[in-house]
């Protein structure tokens, strides 16, 4: 089923991300984008992994341990909310996050493992959840979110960034 958003459970700053999931239900994007993703980053070489379009840019590794931290990021408050707590939860500073990241500690091969681990465990967790449980809400980065939004956050986040590394580092 495809849940139609309300206005009261999506920060602003997400809605490009909510708008890029295309499928039916976000947890079927979830899955097809791994599909896409695995076969797209299995091929990377060392060099690859390693490269930035320009100065001052993140690397496909960097890029794709951003993703990572940020879906870990989501499902903690997915996992949160759902749960039933209602204390507001801080927003992140990507950037911030970035400095204490070393993508340079991943291969290609490792970095897969990892993410699709994390990938397994989000689709589960999603998978099992009620109704009830999928329509909480809490204040997160200073506006109400609910469950159901941070799956789409997190599929669209992802796809944000697969569009963007075809676009400029493929």
């Amino acid at each position: 089923m495809y849940y139609n958003l309300q206005e009261d459970e999506v920060h602003p700053y997400q809605r490009h991300y909510i708008s890029l999931v295309q499928e039916a239900h976000p947890i079927v994007h979830l899955e097809h984008q791994s599909e896409s993703e695995y076969l797209m980053l299995q091929n990377l070489t060392a060099e690859q992994w390693s490269y930035r379009y320009a100065e001052g840019k993140w690397t496909i590794g960097e890029v794709y341990l951003h993703v990572l931290d940020t879906e870990r990021i989501m499902m903690s408050r997915a996992l949160w909310v759902a749960r039933g707590s209602t204390l507001e939860q801080p927003g992140f500073d990507q950037d911030a996050f970035a400095v204490y990241a070393d993508a340079s500690r991943y291969s290609p091969e490792s970095f897969l493992i990892e993410y699709s681990a994390q990938r397994r465990s989000t689709m589960s967790f999603f998978q099992h959840l009620t109704d009830e449980e999928l329509l909480r809400k809490a204040v997160i980065s200073g506006a109400p979110m609910s469950v159901r939004t941070l799956m789409y956050v997190i599929a669209g986040h992802t796809t944000h960034h697969y569009q963007v590394l075809n676009e400029k580092y493929l």
